[in-house]
């Protein structure tokens, strides 16, 4: 469902994906360096988008990606302690081409909901969960 609706998004932007659609069949543009965080989340994304890079000096454009991750409480009990969580992951994409020293860009953001339950762990698992689903997410989005 969240597929879908970033696609409708993305294609009002101007965005270009990283690969496209030729008369043929499917023809995709490679990427020739990609840059992200040392982070948990920018490793998954560097492996999600990994097929996408080129070993050819020549390919068409350079990927930089800086992601926010961050959780809000959406409702709150009396004390103040939040029941349902919202956890949302922004990434804001540069693509440059080969000419270009200025590129397109465009930032991206996905969210998940959860409720909070009495175990901690079970609430970092689960934090630590849809913040590795975001990232899925987001990496959809980038190369729809």
């Amino acid at each position: 469902m969240l597929l879908p609706v970033l696609a409708v998004l993305l294609a009002g932007c101007g965005f270009e994906p990283v690969h496209k659609r030729g008369v043929a069949g499917e023809e995709r543009f490679a990427l020739r360096a990609l840059s992200l965080p040392a982070t948990p989340a920018g490793d998954q994304l560097r492996r999600l988008l990994a097929p996408y890079l080129s070993e050819n000096a020549e390919a068409d454009y350079a990927l930089e990606i800086a992601l926010e991750t961050g959780q809000t409480g959406l409702l709150l009990d009396r004390e103040g302690t939040a029941l349902r969580l919202r956890v949302t992951s922004q990434a804001q994409l540069t693509l440059l081409s080969d000419a270009a020293t200025s590129g397109t860009s465009k930032t991206l953001t996905v969210a998940q909901e959860y409720t909070r339950l009495d175990d901690d762990m079970v609430n970092l698992a689960t934090r630590e969960y849809l913040e590795e689903l975001n990232v899925i997410s987001l990496s959809d989005a980038i190369v729809q």
